[in-house]
């Protein structure tokens, strides 16, 4: 659902910009916001596939504690914080360091490079985090197979012996 939205959201901004384009051209403030709830877009589905990884990673690997540590109250706080943290980080970086004097309304006219810098290591960080939580996830669930795997054999083994 989280991701979704954040789709969703994206596709009605952009359809929407396409429809003002002129407009948007003009007005800096305008074209600066929208730049920014672009890349508030990019890092909340960043966000929002590790936190599915997390989710996971704590039904697998700590599957007792699962009900107590994840709890509705708990998931709707940690979705509302990374929405405020996705577009407070993208507007704070976009609005007061952007360029309003490119006669252009596209991201790289108007982001500056320490921006771009910043939005890709808060975007990509996430999707780090979530591959090295699926390759815990996968070391556990070969351990499991393997220790099934080997009392299978030891039951085969005493039957024929």
């Amino acid at each position: 659902g989280n991701l979704a939205l954040a789709d969703i959201m994206h596709g009605v901004i952009c359809v929407g910009a396409a429809k003002f384009v002129a407009q948007i051209e003009e007005d800096k403030i305008i074209c600066l916001v929208i730049m920014g709830i672009g890349n508030c877009y990019f890092i909340e589905c960043s966000f929002g596939v590790c936190l599915i990884a997390i989710d996971r990673y704590i039904y697998i690997n700590h599957g007792i504690h699962y009900p107590t540590w994840m709890t509705t109250k708990r998931a709707r706080f940690i979705l509302v914080g990374t929405w405020v943290v996705s577009l407070g980080t993208s507007l704070l970086i976009q609005l007061p360091f952007g360029n309003y004097l490119s006669d252009d309304c596209s991201y790289f006219h108007v982001t500056p490079i320490f921006g771009m810098m910043i939005i890709g290591f808060i975007g990509i960080t996430p999707n780090i985090v979530t591959f090295v939580l699926y390759v815990k996830i996968f070391v556990t669930a070969a351990r499991v197979a393997k220790t099934k795997y080997a009392k299978g054999l030891r039951r085969t083994d005493q039957a024929t012996g």
